[in-house]
């Protein structure tokens, strides 16, 4: 699948890196969504995964290895965790017993920075399962977390 990102600045290094918010770049599946409303991005990247390599945040849960993976990322709380990030649950609708881990864990962040992490965090969890991208649903419908380590080809 061939996904892209939009940006405002020209890039010279080509790799995905893990940033100071997320954990690599959002890409979107098509030119048109590949950057936020209200701006016009000035140079787009692309980079090519196989499907395969790209796992839907909502079915991470339903595979084997999501256990060993949760459990190395978030230890005693991986069930709960799993729940959260795999059900894209926000911090303003977790129940009692999410809203405990998610406050304990990520203590001090407003709602907002921490949906933020919570994506973060399924990016984390897709790339600890072997996957090279991860789709979340987000305001521009599906939008993909790319993990590090992707090489980007300036589109022209």
């Amino acid at each position: 699948m061939r996904l892209y990102h939009g940006s405002l600045d020209k890039l010279t290094d080509m790799t995905v890196h893990a940033g100071d918010l997320f954990n690599g770049m959002f890409f979107a599946a098509d030119k048109e969504s590949a950057f936020g409303p209200g701006c016009e991005p000035h140079y787009y990247y692309t980079v090519e995964i196989d499907d395969s390599d790209i796992a839907d945040v909502g079915e991470l849960a339903y595979e084997e290895s999501s256990v060993d993976a949760a459990h190395a990322l978030w230890d005693d709380d991986a069930d709960v965790m799993l729940d959260i990030v795999c059900d894209e649950v926000t911090p303003w609708a977790a129940d009692d017993e999410q809203r405990e881990v998610l406050d304990r864990r990520f203590s001090g962040l407003e709602d907002w920075e921490l949906s933020y992490e919570l994506q973060r965090q399924a990016s984390l969890l897709a790339e600890k399962m072997g996957y090279k991208a991860v789709g979340l649903h987000d305001e521009h419908g599906t939008s993909y977390i790319v993990c590090p380590g992707a090489v980007m080809t300036a589109e022209e």
